[in-house]
């Protein structure tokens, strides 16, 4: 392959997804693996609900408070 892109299909409800692992150390969270996010290709960032990362919703109310 010599371009650098990468070719993206919307799905049939006109989305971009892929599945995803990550680790974010800040919150303590490694190694979550296959979680389905919606990239959005009209803003530099993708946001991912962080119930999706297994967080309780104790400790998430305590993250929106934060």
């Amino acid at each position: 392959m010599k371009n650098k892109f990468i070719l993206l299909e919307l799905n049939q409800r006109n989305e971009i997804r892929a599945d995803v692992n990550l680790t974010i150390k800040s919150l303590g969270i490694t190694e979550i693996e296959n979680i389905n996010v919606k990239i959005d290709t009209g803003s530099p960032y993708t946001s991912i609900p962080v119930m999706k990362l297994g967080i309780s919703n104790e400790r998430a109310q305590q993250m929106k408070h934060i």
